[in-house]
């Protein structure tokens, strides 16, 4: 598997992109919720550029009650998104910084498409040696 390691300027440009298609569309979202742990960086930043409160904790009245934007870093196979939903019984709005080719789930923003083939190594993944990220990379199916 080839692996492609992001730059912090290219991680922010990418981010800056969703930023600038979310400013131009009708919809307004009242939050932002950043899927841990990949989601929560970008979250971060589309909050402070869109000045759009940023969420750490979400529920079943808080989906229903509020127009919340789910973040991630990148969607593989939709496995965690659809978790997600699943858990509140939703179908939510998704921005994510990459999304992986070849994938059934389509975001309603997102930033651009990898190769199904190339692993992202974003740059706040100080070292993916640690056990939880060869759980992940494990986990993950191509």
């Amino acid at each position: 598997m080839n692996v492609r390691e992001v730059t912090w300027e290219e991680f922010h440009a990418l981010v800056d992109i969703l930023a600038n298609a979310l400013k131009k569309q009708p919809v307004k979202y009242d939050m932002i919720y950043g899927i841990p742990r990949g989601g929560l960086v970008p979250a971060v930043m589309l909050s402070h550029m869109l000045e759009i409160p940023q969420v750490t904790y979400v529920d079943g009245d808080l989906i229903s009650l509020h127009k919340v934007l789910v973040v991630d870093d990148i969607v593989h196979t939709s496995e965690t998104i659809r978790r997600f939903e699943n858990a509140f019984d939703t179908r939510c709005d998704v921005a994510t910084v990459y999304l992986k080719e070849g994938c059934e789930y389509r975001p309603e923003y997102f930033s651009a498409i990898v190769h199904k083939g190339m692993w992202i190594k974003f740059p706040y993944e100080v070292d993916t040696q640690d056990s939880v990220s060869k759980v992940t990379i494990l986990d993950r199916k191509e």
